[in-house]
């Protein structure tokens, strides 16, 4: 498993999350933790990230304006 990992590679990666918190800067963290996880490969790039905040209960980023962007998103994607 540990050597298949790294045979991901020459791919645009896009980010997508959720949280309870009302503000963006709380998603930072996260955010970092991506773009070095995207550092270990060979030529995977960032190509974009959607974050979803103030996201109450199981279900309610369905109600959000968030999942238009995220289905647009994914849309695009070729």
């Amino acid at each position: 498993m540990f050597f298949e990992i790294y045979r991901i590679r020459n791919k645009r990666a896009y980010f997508i999350a959720a949280c309870e918190e009302d503000r963006r800067e709380a998603m930072s963290v996260a955010l970092e933790g991506f773009r070095g996880f995207l550092y270990c490969f060979e030529n995977v790039v960032e190509a974009g990230y959607i974050l979803a905040t103030g996201v109450g209960p199981v279900g309610a980023v369905k109600e959000l304006p968030v999942m238009d962007e995220a289905y647009r998103t994914g849309k695009n994607i070729i």
